[in-house]
């Protein structure tokens, strides 16, 4: 993808049309992170040998 669409894809995700992508595209990458700190928590944990213990929720693997 060139820079030029990139900006252009950026520039209506921004603009008011483009609300309607917008939301549930955050949302979308707000779970993603979320998934992938949780996964990073509970390898975190077992390199530890638990020490650190591990999150009580499992993250999503369609996710990750």
């Amino acid at each position: 993808m060139s820079q030029e669409a990139a900006l252009q894809i950026l520039d209506y995700l921004l603009s008011d049309s483009g609300r309607f992508l917008r939301e549930p595209l955050l949302n979308e990458i707000v779970e993603t992170i979320d998934a992938l700190g949780i996964t990073a928590a509970s390898v975190l944990s077992l390199v530890t040998n638990r020490i650190i213990r591990a999150p009580p929720e499992k993250p999503d693997k369609t996710r990750v």
